[in-house]
């Protein structure tokens, strides 16, 4: 799987899918850290493209920058999830609970700082891929 001209995911790939071709983006490093952050990335590109799909949302690398990137998408986001589904949902729980790790407690915002902590290394290779291909 590539990403499409437009720079989306195809409609049909899983979330599994996904995460799976960014990963793929990073030269193959071995070691405990390397491992670490392989399975931190793969966990949260599933959790976000699970929640695109909730939502209806088309899943495209910008969009990944951006959600990445963004203060407060990652909490519009779970928003959009519980409109789409209901907060009793297994979707929004699930979301929610990858977002609880990256917040400074309940209730608080999703601080930035930890997701660029374990994802800017992600973004950064999305962001050059694309000059590459440009």
């Amino acid at each position: 799987m590539n990403f499409a001209a437009n720079n989306e995911f195809s409609k049909d790939a899983s979330p599994t899918a996904i995460a799976d071709l960014v990963l793929g983006l990073f030269p193959k490093i071995e070691g405990e850290g390397a491992a670490f952050y392989c399975s931190a990335i793969r966990a949260g590109v599933i959790s976000v493209a699970r929640a695109c799909a909730a939502s209806d949302i088309a899943m495209t690398k910008y969009r990944l920058i951006h959600l990445m990137t963004g203060c407060g998408a990652l909490d519009d986001l779970l928003r959009k999830v519980g409109v789409a589904k209901g907060s009793e949902s297994r979707e929004y729980s699930e979301f929610s609970f990858f977002l609880n790790q990256y917040r400074d407690g309940m209730g608080r915002p999703v601080n930035m700082q930890k997701i660029k902590f374990i994802f800017g290394g992600m973004v950064g290779r999305l962001v050059v891929q694309e000059q590459k291909a440009a």
